[in-house]
């Protein structure tokens, strides 16, 4: 199946020559020779197209416009960040992107476009405004979708007609951002911002051999023993004072962990914990800076990166620099950012971060993607139009292009490849969102960064709870309606 977690390395590799190879798997399966006994590969369940299942229907060369954020009026930022393409332009991800509106405008008779803008939401807003039509989809960075909800500019997409269980949503969305049955943003492979926004560890794996450990954090994480301390203790264990100066100076010593702490958010959700839970009850979001295992969780933190000398915060192409000359054990960057070391055959691999306690279910945090939105002012035909067309292309992505991002994600010629693409394969699968974020309650995760160097955490959390409540009840009135006056 596509989406199952073991998978061996030659069956990988398989499947990724067969993805990058073929524009059109169902033909390839038809050309194969089967026998009497044994079904067609196009014939077996889990291998039907989903997208070709879909009826056609003829909405008479309609446009479909999509506003795309983080980009500029005219493209993309970032090879991931698009939507849509106009043309081949020579990778296999992206010209299946093409491939996917050129099948979908063919079958729908429609046409599709995508206007790039720095904040998508503008063009939204003042569309839904004057009621021009003019965008009635968009991709909206996370932490600027308050206005969007709140003001009634978004959709719950729950009365769409689709099905959330259909593999081609995303689960982490639906499990992380859902409240009350409504959920207002984060559809699945429209676009792979989530995916690229998956925050993630690589981890070097000749300083590994180097120093002759023999269980690799892959190994510690399939065991169920990837965990804070145990990364806490690899760290130490490789990092070395080469110089014995008693400082580990850039060049000349090898450090432990470097990077981005993102907000130290990734550990909280690999831990199965949050800085917030939500009181049905009083219909109140609380802090949560006083549950023993998150202040556990923030001590760990302030020992692996602020207390040792060989971990640290530092620029991202210093820490590159740094890890690519086996003087850095462990990196601290989003799944996206991962080919960028791939120059050349390594020894590299991926893996989540690590949670408190063993045999956690680790969740994977999605570090501030751009999320899809349908405005509020779809009705009778364009929705269905818009229902149709979001579901074609998810599936289409599902059937014919989730491949090929792994191959972009991982693929780049180490023995660990097929280990990392396990990895990769279960974080798209247990991703986890910031639903402060999407509230507006931005400080919430201000002050979870500062109590890990303050570890002031019973003070920290009396004053949120005086604020939260206010603070928090324009968005509870979004969820729960007159409920929330009660």
């Amino acid at each position: 199946m596509k989406k199952t977690i073991s998978l061996l390395l030659a069956l990988l590799l398989a499947s990724l020559t067969f993805a990058s190879c073929s524009d059109n798997p169902k033909e390839s399966d038809n050309s194969s020779e089967s026998s009497s006994d044994t079904p067609a590969e196009s014939d077996v369940p889990d291998e039907i197209s989903h997208f070709d299942q879909m009826p056609a229907e003829n909405f008479g060369g309609w446009t479909y416009n999509i506003a795309g954020g983080h980009g500029t009026a005219s493209e993309a930022n970032g090879i991931c960040e698009h939507i849509t393409m106009e043309e081949y332009v020579g990778d296999d991800f992206n010209d299946k992107l093409y491939e996917r509106m050129v099948n979908i405008q063919s079958k729908y008779n429609v046409k599709i476009q995508t206007h790039y803008f720095k904040y998508a939401e503008d063009p939204i807003i003042t569309s839904v405004k004057a009621g021009s039509g003019d965008f009635f989809t968009g991709c909206v960075l996370f932490n600027r979708l308050s206005e969007t909800i709140i003001s009634g500019y978004a959709i719950d997409l729950a009365t769409l007609n689709f099905d959330f269980n259909d593999p081609w949503w995303d689960k982490g969305a639906v499990d992380t951002l859902m409240i009350n049955g409504k959920i207002f943003h984060g559809l699945g492979m429209i676009g792979f911002s989530a995916y690229e926004s998956c925050s993630v560890l690589y981890y070097n794996g000749q300083l590994l051999e180097n120093n002759q450990i023999k269980e690799s954090p892959y190994d510690l994480w399939k065991e169920g023993k990837w965990t804070l301390d145990a990364m806490a203790l690899m760290t130490e264990s490789v990092a070395s004072d080469r110089n014995n100066d008693n400082k580990f100076t850039p060049g000349d010593d090898v450090f432990g962990l470097l990077g981005r702490t993102l907000s130290h958010i990734p550990a909280v959700f690999s831990s199965g914990l949050s800085l917030t839970t939500w009181d049905e009850e009083e219909m109140l979001v609380k802090a949560d800076f006083i549950d023993e295992d998150l202040m556990a969780v923030g001590n760990m933190l302030k020992k692996i990166w602020r207390d040792s000398e060989f971990n640290g915060e530092w620029d991202e192409d210093e820490a590159n620099t740094l890890f690519k000359a086996n003087k850095a054990f462990l990196l601290s960057r989003l799944l996206g950012d991962f080919r960028e070391l791939r120059d050349k055959d390594d020894n590299y691999g991926i893996i989540v971060w690590p949670s408190l306690k063993e045999n956690t279910e680790i969740k994977v945090a999605v570090r501030n993607p751009t999320t899809v939105i349908v405005t509020s002012d779809v009705t009778g035909e364009i929705k269905h139009r818009v229902e149709t067309l979001l579901e074609a292309m998810n599936t289409y992505a599902y059937d014919y292009i989730f491949e090929d991002y792994i191959k972009l994600a991982v693929i780049a010629g180490s023995s660990r490849d097929a280990e990392s693409a396990e990895v990769v394969r279960y974080s798209l699968d247990n991703k986890a969102y910031n639903t402060e974020q999407t509230f507006g309650l931005d400080s919430i995760v201000e002050n979870w960064f500062n109590v890990i160097d303050t570890g002031l955490y019973a003070s920290t959390n009396v004053r949120l709870q005086r604020t939260l409540p206010n603070r928090s009840k324009t968005f509870i009135k979004v969820y729960y309606g007159d409920e929330a006056e009660e």
